[in-house]
């Protein structure tokens, strides 16, 4: 299989590193960092604070919002977090929200 993918990209040999180890790890930390989703949690609410669960976890990318189900594991893909929140409404007793993870420190 190695073989087979290594015709689909270039080989690295005889080429430079482009920072050295701490600096190169710094370099991915970074852009882990920037480029992360945000991660959020559709809760759904039954009656007026009666109960709640969390219904869905969703990660909103700069180019959309992915969102798994946790009861179906069902995915859908929306333009935005709060276009997901639709999908977890379930008649009149139930009203769903998102909640945005606070990141920890």
């Amino acid at each position: 299989m190695n073989k087979l993918c290594d015709a689909f990209v270039v080989d690295p040999s005889g080429r430079a590193p482009i920072l050295g180890p701490e600096e190169f790890q710094k370099d991915l930390q970074d852009m882990v960092n920037d480029e992360a989703p945000r991660i959020f949690a559709v809760v759904q609410e039954y009656g007026d604070r009666v109960d709640g669960q969390i219904a869905a976890w969703g990660m909103a990318f700069d180019d959309g919002v992915d969102v798994f189900s946790l009861d179906q594991g069902t995915r859908i893909h929306v333009r935005n977090a709060e276009n997901a929140v639709h999908f977890f409404n379930f008649g009149t007793w139930i009203r769903a929200h998102l909640i945005w993870v606070k990141p920890q420190h």
